[in-house]
């Protein structure tokens, strides 16, 4: 079965609620680690869709059409 892509959006919103509750003193370490871990993969596919983005404006731009860069 195939994963479901995750919106940038509900990405972006995982990664500052996690932030906030690394932010509180009282978290166990092992918690926050997985939270770190977590905000780090989820950073990295919105880094991922955001150059996919940029590659197809940038064909878009130079000759009229787009086209996917699988």
């Amino acid at each position: 079965m195939a994963e479901e892509k995750i919106s940038l959006e509900k990405n972006f919103a995982a990664v500052e609620e996690s932030i906030k509750k690394m932010e509180q003193s009282d978290l166990p370490l092992e918690e926050a680690f997985k939270l770190y871990e977590d905000s780090v993969k989820r950073l990295k596919a919105c880094a991922d869709e955001i150059d996919d983005v940029e590659k197809k404006v940038k064909a878009l731009m130079s000759d009229g059409t787009v086209s996917d860069f699988e």
